[in-house]
């Protein structure tokens, strides 16, 4: 006899991926589940039952080429990095021109030196 847990460990699942069999086929191992306090286990015969229906229903896994998903982000932020700086040096160029604009007209001030008197 196994418990859920070490059949879980033996298959390489998750223990929540081993209790939902046992729940989703509760009819067909009634009697080869004993409890035993909060743990159930399993008899081969469950073991065994269990294994033939994971077979039949195969998980398939989709892995993606993580490497060429790596770069293409890496790039992606190289290029938007640059965007940055080309934005940051043309705000900073629009500020010099406000400035030297304001400079140039001494006598016109500005919204709050109108509404404080400096």
């Amino acid at each position: 006899m196994i418990s859920i847990k070490d059949y879980a460990e033996k298959h390489n699942i998750t223990y929540e991926a081993a209790r939902q069999s046992v729940e989703r086929y509760k009819a067909e191992l009634e009697g080869h589940i004993h409890c035993k306090g909060r743990t159930r286990f399993l008899d081969d015969e469950a073991e065994q039952l269990l294994d033939d229906k994971r077979r039949g229903n195969p998980i398939v896994v989709l892995q993606t080429d993580k490497d060429i998903e790596i770069q293409r982000l890496q790039d992606e932020n190289k290029a938007l990095l640059l965007k940055i700086s080309e934005l940051q040096d043309l705000l900073l160029k629009e500020k010099q021109i406000t400035l030297l604009e304001a400079a140039a007209q001494p006598g016109k001030k500005g919204f709050w030196s109108r509404i404080f008197g400096r």
